[in-house]
């Protein structure tokens, strides 16, 4: 376990009946902890921070983990990166409280053992894919009688759903055989003066706002794409024409000539924007 001069040695690998998981890191903790001081054992439960609240294991910068690495996390799909996947997802259900196990487990329907185990290959396998030496989350080991829970902080939260957030876009832009007629149809109805943004349209078709964006330089796309802008009024930087016969054209001006007119700022009236309820209105009038 230890060389003669007290510093950690290498881990072994070694089959253990998957009813001891627990018991064999628990006595591997204890003996490193005894020996040495330090809490920090990638075990089947915790993260590799310790075994408790105040255990400190490691560089505290290791384990922040970006948008970037929650990512990577997303598109790994294996059954380990998928367990931390259900966890950070019930942690953002529930406002950032803590998820205890017996939480976990009922959510995904499995044994304690058997999250044991997924999060003992986490730990193993998918930290090293991801390029991180630390789970994004805190495991904190019960006392006798309570459940053990995981926690995670609102910045590591924040993240988590931007990543989960740019997955979902992806999926959108993705999935085969969209059917774009009703967002078409509602643009081709925007009575004059009027504007929406890719959000508004986003919420009113049930897709994403990055979708949305896709959809409106594709060729096929209403003419009244252009009349689509952020959610400040502003027209999104980087605006091309859907029509290649307009690439000439300034939007500007035509926005105007539909009447949108843009202020000193480049921004369209609030009060003309069309928001989820009026676009659904528009199409009710069928």
């Amino acid at each position: 376990m230890s060389s003669s001069n007290g510093a950690v040695g290498a881990f072994v690998q070694m089959p253990i009946p998957a009813d001891l998981v627990g018991e064999v890191y628990e006595l591997v903790s204890r003996r490193m902890r005894g020996e040495n001081g330090v809490t920090a054992v990638p075990g089947p439960e915790g993260p590799g921070q310790g075994d408790g609240p105040d255990a400190v294991a490691g560089d505290e910068a290791s384990e922040v983990w970006s948008v970037e690495d929650f990512r990577r996390l997303l598109v790994l799909g294996s059954p380990a990166a998928e367990v931390m996947v259900a966890i950070l997802d019930e942690m953002y259900n529930r406002g950032g409280d803590p998820v205890s196990t017996t939480d976990v487990v009922g959510e995904l329907g499995m044994e304690k053992v058997a999250l044991r185990g997924a999060l003992s290959a986490f730990s193993r396998r998918t930290l090293p894919q991801v390029g991180r030496k630390h789970w994004p989350i805190e495991f904190h080991r019960s006392q006798p009688g309570q459940d053990s829970y995981y926690v995670t902080d609102r910045d590591t939260l924040a993240r988590w759903t931007e990543a989960r957030q740019f997955a979902r876009d992806a999926a959108a832009e993705l999935r085969p055989g969209k059917d774009w007629s009703r967002i078409d149809r509602v643009l081709d109805r925007l009575p004059y003066g009027s504007w929406t943004t890719y959000g508004d349209l986003a919420a009113f078709d049930g897709t994403s706002p990055r979708a949305v964006g896709q959809r409106m330089v594709n060729p096929k796309a209403s003419r009244n794409a252009f009349r689509v802008l952020d959610r400040s009024g502003r027209v999104r930087d980087g605006f091309t024409w859907n029509d290649p016969a307009a690439h000439d054209r300034d939007v500007v001006e035509e926005l105007a000539k539909a009447g949108v007119v843009l202020d000193e700022n480049g921004a369209a009236s609030a009060g003309t924007r069309l928001r989820p309820r009026d676009l659904t209105a528009l199409l009710d009038q069928d």
